[in-house]
């Protein structure tokens, strides 16, 4: 349950701080990465990405999530680092499919700071099919690739469809 990861995450401050972070980086070794457990610990143990990394693709949710999360961070701090990017664009359906609609968006974003070309694909093509529209736009933009300002265009003079949200 979310609720309670996020109220356990939130009682380790009352812990000393190295024995809170030593079980937390344990916990994601062991069990993976979980949204409160992934937070600090691949700042302090980058060695653990390659651990992270195939649950892009897994099905628990909570652990998606964390992936996302994690790796989203990771390529953030790391920009252009080829597998964290690779593997995060080879998870693409597996997410879109798989993920709730937080963890889609949380999805686009990283994409939005994913330097290979196949991401923008990806962008345009969420956007296209309506999953996670808005932040995939918004994700486009933030490429500042030029390339994509034609597509752009087209989809601001593209028919209103009456829909708020569009």
């Amino acid at each position: 349950n979310q609720t309670v990861r996020q109220f356990a995450a939130m009682a380790l401050v009352y812990w000393p701080r190295d024995e809170a972070e030593s079980r937390v980086d344990r916990a994601l070794a062991v069990r993976g990465p979980s949204e409160p457990t992934i937070d600090g610990t691949l700042t302090r143990h980058p060695e653990m990405l390659p651990l992270v990394l195939p649950y892009l693709k897994s099905d628990d949710l909570a652990l998606l999530r964390g992936a996302v999360i994690g790796v989203s961070r990771w390529i953030y701090a790391h920009p252009g680092h080829a597998a964290a990017e690779a593997a995060l664009i080879d998870a693409a359906e597996h997410v879109i499919r798989t993920a709730d609609s937080q963890t889609v968006v949380y999805y686009a974003s990283a994409l939005g700071s994913v330097r290979d070309e196949r991401a923008g694909t990806l962008l345009f093509q969420m956007a296209q099919r309506g999953v996670a529209q808005g932040q995939a736009l918004i994700a486009i933009s933030w490429r500042k690739d030029a390339r994509d300002l034609p597509r752009l265009a087209a989809l601001l003079e593209a028919p209103v469809t009456g829909d708020p949200m569009n």
